[in-house]
Protein backbone atom coordinates (compact mmCIF):
# COMPACT_ATOMS: atom_id res chain seq x y z
CA UNK A 1 0.00 0.00 0.00
CA UNK A 2 3.11 2.56 0.06
CA UNK A 3 2.38 3.13 -3.56
CA UNK A 4 -1.19 3.91 -2.59
CA UNK A 5 -0.31 6.22 0.22
CA UNK A 6 2.25 7.64 -1.85
CA UNK A 7 -0.58 8.93 -4.78
CA UNK A 8 -3.01 9.95 -2.20
CA UNK A 9 0.05 12.57 -0.92
CA UNK A 10 0.97 13.54 -4.96
CA UNK A 11 -2.81 13.20 -6.71
CA UNK A 12 -4.96 15.78 -7.79
CA UNK A 13 -8.87 15.62 -6.23
CA UNK A 14 -10.00 13.62 -8.74
CA UNK A 15 -7.95 10.83 -8.95
CA UNK A 16 -7.63 10.74 -5.04
CA UNK A 17 -11.42 10.37 -5.18
CA UNK A 18 -10.90 7.02 -8.03
CA UNK A 19 -8.74 5.54 -5.79
CA UNK A 20 -10.26 5.66 -2.59
CA UNK A 21 -13.54 4.70 -4.57
CA UNK A 22 -12.02 1.57 -5.70
CA UNK A 23 -9.94 1.15 -2.52
CA UNK A 24 -13.25 1.40 -0.73
CA UNK A 25 -15.16 -1.46 -3.01
CA UNK A 26 -11.70 -3.86 -2.82
CA UNK A 27 -12.83 -3.57 1.12
CA UNK A 28 -16.37 -3.93 0.83
CA UNK A 29 -16.00 -6.67 -1.28
CA UNK A 30 -13.80 -8.60 0.77
CA UNK A 31 -16.12 -8.09 4.13
CA UNK A 32 -18.77 -9.35 1.56
CA UNK A 33 -16.53 -12.83 0.86
CA UNK A 34 -15.79 -13.23 4.35
CA UNK A 35 -19.28 -12.98 5.34
CA UNK A 36 -20.76 -14.86 2.48
CA UNK A 37 -17.83 -17.30 0.86
CA UNK A 38 -19.66 -18.10 -2.08
CA UNK A 39 -18.20 -17.90 -5.59
CA UNK A 40 -19.43 -14.98 -7.15
CA UNK A 41 -18.30 -12.93 -3.53
CA UNK A 42 -15.10 -13.99 -4.73
CA UNK A 43 -15.12 -12.79 -8.23
CA UNK A 44 -16.21 -9.66 -7.11
CA UNK A 45 -13.74 -9.72 -4.76
CA UNK A 46 -10.79 -10.41 -7.71
CA UNK A 47 -12.13 -7.85 -9.53
CA UNK A 48 -12.66 -5.05 -7.31
CA UNK A 49 -8.36 -5.66 -6.55
CA UNK A 50 -7.75 -6.03 -10.16
CA UNK A 51 -9.51 -2.37 -11.07
CA UNK A 52 -7.62 -1.42 -7.64
CA UNK A 53 -4.19 -2.75 -8.87
CA UNK A 54 -4.78 -1.36 -12.72
CA UNK A 55 -4.97 2.01 -11.35
CA UNK A 56 -2.69 2.29 -9.11
CA UNK A 57 -0.38 1.25 -11.84
CA UNK A 58 -1.91 3.85 -14.35
CA UNK A 59 -1.41 6.89 -11.50
CA UNK A 60 2.20 5.58 -10.83
CA UNK A 61 2.96 6.09 -14.13
CA UNK A 62 1.21 9.50 -14.46
CA UNK A 63 2.54 10.53 -10.91
CA UNK A 64 6.24 9.24 -11.56
CA UNK A 65 6.05 7.61 -8.44
CA UNK A 66 8.99 5.04 -7.89
CA UNK A 67 10.65 6.88 -10.64
CA UNK A 68 14.11 9.00 -10.63
CA UNK A 69 13.08 12.28 -12.42
CA UNK A 70 14.99 15.11 -10.80
CA UNK A 71 15.23 18.91 -11.60
CA UNK A 72 18.76 20.34 -11.39
CA UNK A 73 17.11 23.76 -10.38
CA UNK A 74 14.27 25.68 -9.43
CA UNK A 75 13.37 26.58 -12.45
CA UNK A 76 12.50 23.21 -14.42
CA UNK A 77 10.40 22.86 -11.32
CA UNK A 78 8.22 25.80 -11.97
CA UNK A 79 7.78 24.60 -15.78
CA UNK A 80 7.35 20.92 -14.57
CA UNK A 81 4.53 22.44 -12.37
CA UNK A 82 3.10 24.50 -14.72
CA UNK A 83 2.74 21.80 -17.42
CA UNK A 84 0.79 20.11 -14.67
CA UNK A 85 -1.37 22.51 -14.60
CA UNK A 86 -0.33 24.24 -11.60
CA UNK A 87 -0.68 28.17 -11.61
CA UNK A 88 2.31 29.14 -9.40
CA UNK A 89 4.95 32.00 -9.69
CA UNK A 90 8.36 32.29 -9.57
CA UNK A 91 8.60 34.19 -6.45
CA UNK A 92 5.87 32.06 -4.45
CA UNK A 93 8.25 28.76 -5.72
CA UNK A 94 11.46 30.63 -4.43
CA UNK A 95 9.78 32.16 -1.25
CA UNK A 96 8.62 28.51 0.06
CA UNK A 97 11.97 26.66 -1.15
CA UNK A 98 13.68 29.23 1.63
CA UNK A 99 10.66 28.17 3.74
CA UNK A 100 11.23 24.72 3.35
CA UNK A 101 8.30 23.88 1.99
CA UNK A 102 9.92 21.77 -0.86
CA UNK A 103 11.98 18.68 -0.09
CA UNK A 104 15.61 19.37 -1.72
CA UNK A 105 18.02 16.97 -2.42
CA UNK A 106 21.77 17.36 -0.51
CA UNK A 107 22.86 18.50 -4.22
CA UNK A 108 20.43 20.97 -4.97
CA UNK A 109 17.99 19.04 -7.12
CA UNK A 110 14.42 18.63 -6.44
CA UNK A 111 12.87 15.26 -7.61
CA UNK A 112 9.22 15.71 -9.49
CA UNK A 113 7.10 13.99 -6.84
CA UNK A 114 8.31 15.85 -4.21
CA UNK A 115 7.62 18.92 -6.13
CA UNK A 116 4.28 17.76 -7.03
CA UNK A 117 3.46 16.76 -3.18
CA UNK A 118 4.60 20.51 -1.93
CA UNK A 119 1.79 21.42 -4.43
CA UNK A 120 -0.91 19.57 -3.41
CA UNK A 121 -0.11 20.32 0.11
CA UNK A 122 -0.09 24.32 -1.00
CA UNK A 123 -2.97 23.91 -2.40
CA UNK A 124 -1.60 25.71 -5.66
CA UNK A 125 -4.66 26.48 -7.77
CA UNK A 126 -5.28 24.07 -10.14
CA UNK A 127 -7.93 24.83 -12.85
CA UNK A 128 -8.11 21.50 -15.05
CA UNK A 129 -7.88 19.54 -11.69
CA UNK A 130 -10.48 21.25 -10.54
CA UNK A 131 -12.65 20.89 -13.33
CA UNK A 132 -11.88 17.11 -13.45
CA UNK A 133 -13.05 16.69 -9.76
CA UNK A 134 -16.20 18.28 -10.78
CA UNK A 135 -16.51 15.79 -13.60
CA UNK A 136 -15.79 12.74 -11.70
CA UNK A 137 -17.24 13.60 -8.97
CA UNK A 138 -20.69 13.96 -11.18
CA UNK A 139 -19.72 10.95 -13.35
CA UNK A 140 -19.43 8.88 -10.25
CA UNK A 141 -22.89 10.63 -8.79
CA UNK A 142 -24.73 9.21 -12.01
CA UNK A 143 -22.64 5.58 -11.60
CA UNK A 144 -23.82 5.43 -7.60
CA UNK A 145 -27.39 6.54 -9.19
CA UNK A 146 -27.60 3.86 -11.96
CA UNK A 147 -25.95 1.14 -10.01
CA UNK A 148 -28.97 1.47 -7.22
CA UNK A 149 -31.66 1.44 -9.49
CA UNK A 150 -29.93 -1.64 -10.93
CA UNK A 151 -30.14 -2.84 -7.40
CA UNK A 152 -33.75 -2.01 -6.93
CA UNK A 153 -34.94 -3.90 -9.76
CA UNK A 154 -32.74 -7.06 -9.30
CA UNK A 155 -34.50 -7.32 -6.11
CA UNK A 156 -38.48 -6.30 -7.22
CA UNK A 157 -37.63 -8.81 -10.12
CA UNK A 158 -36.07 -11.97 -7.28
CA UNK A 159 -38.75 -11.00 -5.12
CA UNK A 160 -41.39 -11.49 -7.87
CA UNK A 161 -39.60 -15.08 -8.54
CA UNK A 162 -39.72 -16.04 -4.91
CA UNK A 163 -43.74 -15.08 -4.87
CA UNK A 164 -43.65 -16.71 -8.00
CA UNK A 165 -42.56 -20.04 -7.00
CA UNK A 166 -45.09 -19.43 -3.94
CA UNK A 167 -48.18 -19.76 -6.66
CA UNK A 168 -49.15 -15.85 -5.90
CA UNK A 169 -48.65 -15.70 -9.23
CA UNK A 170 -49.70 -17.24 -12.43
CA UNK A 171 -49.46 -16.29 -16.09
CA UNK A 172 -51.98 -14.27 -18.23
CA UNK A 173 -52.86 -16.30 -20.55
CA UNK A 174 -53.70 -19.06 -18.01
CA UNK A 175 -55.30 -16.56 -16.24
CA UNK A 176 -57.67 -15.28 -19.08
CA UNK A 177 -58.24 -18.79 -19.32
CA UNK A 178 -59.06 -19.57 -16.12
CA UNK A 179 -61.72 -16.53 -16.11
CA UNK A 180 -63.24 -17.78 -19.39
CA UNK A 181 -64.09 -21.50 -17.60
CA UNK A 182 -64.70 -19.95 -14.50
CA UNK A 183 -67.80 -17.98 -16.64
CA UNK A 184 -68.47 -21.04 -18.76
CA UNK A 185 -69.09 -22.88 -15.79
CA UNK A 186 -71.34 -20.27 -14.41
CA UNK A 187 -73.84 -20.02 -16.91
CA UNK A 188 -73.75 -24.01 -17.46
CA UNK A 189 -74.77 -23.76 -13.61
CA UNK A 190 -77.21 -21.20 -14.39
CA UNK A 191 -78.55 -22.90 -17.16
CA UNK A 192 -79.09 -26.14 -15.37
CA UNK A 193 -80.94 -24.98 -12.10
CA UNK A 194 -82.89 -22.88 -14.61
CA UNK A 195 -84.34 -25.87 -15.85
CA UNK A 196 -84.40 -27.66 -12.84
CA UNK A 197 -86.84 -24.86 -11.15
CA UNK A 198 -88.83 -23.82 -14.31
CA UNK A 199 -91.70 -25.86 -13.45
CA UNK A 200 -91.68 -24.97 -9.84
CA UNK A 201 -92.44 -21.36 -11.23
CA UNK A 202 -95.22 -22.36 -13.70
CA UNK A 203 -96.82 -24.24 -10.21
CA UNK A 204 -96.17 -20.65 -7.67
CA UNK A 205 -97.28 -18.90 -10.85
CA UNK A 206 -100.37 -20.67 -11.51
CA UNK A 207 -101.43 -18.23 -14.35
CA UNK A 208 -101.30 -15.36 -11.71
CA UNK A 209 -100.03 -12.29 -12.83
CA UNK A 210 -99.79 -11.29 -8.42
CA UNK A 211 -97.82 -14.25 -8.10
CA UNK A 212 -94.70 -12.43 -9.94
CA UNK A 213 -92.53 -11.06 -6.88
CA UNK A 214 -92.33 -14.55 -5.37
CA UNK A 215 -91.47 -15.99 -8.26
CA UNK A 216 -88.61 -12.83 -8.59
CA UNK A 217 -87.30 -13.82 -5.33
CA UNK A 218 -87.20 -17.51 -5.82
CA UNK A 219 -85.14 -16.65 -9.00
CA UNK A 220 -82.59 -13.95 -7.06
CA UNK A 221 -82.10 -16.48 -4.29
CA UNK A 222 -80.89 -19.30 -6.92
CA UNK A 223 -78.65 -16.44 -8.62
CA UNK A 224 -77.46 -15.81 -5.04
CA UNK A 225 -76.17 -19.69 -4.38
CA UNK A 226 -74.93 -19.95 -8.21
CA UNK A 227 -73.18 -16.35 -7.31
CA UNK A 228 -71.59 -18.07 -3.62
CA UNK A 229 -70.57 -21.26 -5.46
CA UNK A 230 -68.79 -19.53 -8.39
CA UNK A 231 -66.90 -17.19 -5.99
CA UNK A 232 -65.32 -20.50 -3.92
CA UNK A 233 -64.04 -22.35 -6.93
CA UNK A 234 -60.88 -23.72 -6.16
CA UNK A 235 -61.01 -26.54 -8.84
CA UNK A 236 -63.58 -27.47 -11.84
CA UNK A 237 -63.48 -29.10 -14.91
CA UNK A 238 -65.26 -27.38 -17.64
CA UNK A 239 -66.54 -28.94 -20.99
CA UNK A 240 -67.02 -26.49 -23.69
CA UNK A 241 -70.66 -27.42 -25.69
CA UNK A 242 -74.12 -27.18 -26.30
CA UNK A 243 -75.93 -27.29 -23.18
CA UNK A 244 -79.02 -28.64 -24.69
CA UNK A 245 -77.03 -31.54 -25.68
CA UNK A 246 -76.77 -34.82 -22.99
CA UNK A 247 -73.44 -34.44 -21.54
CA UNK A 248 -72.61 -31.30 -21.76
CA UNK A 249 -74.06 -29.82 -18.32
CA UNK A 250 -71.70 -29.12 -15.55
Amino acid sequence: MDKFNQLLEVADTADQAELKILYNSQIKCARAYNDDPTSTRKRDWDAAKRGLEEAIKFFTEKYNIGESVVFNNRLEVIEHLRTQGYKIGKTKFYDDCKQKKVRIQADGSILAKDAELYAVREGIYRPEAISSSNKAEGLHETKLQKEIEKLTWENKKREFEYDLQLGKYIPRDLLDLELASRAAVFDSQLRTKIKARIKIWIAMADGKIDKQPDITADAFEMLDQVMNEFARMDRFEVVFGDPSEPGTEQ
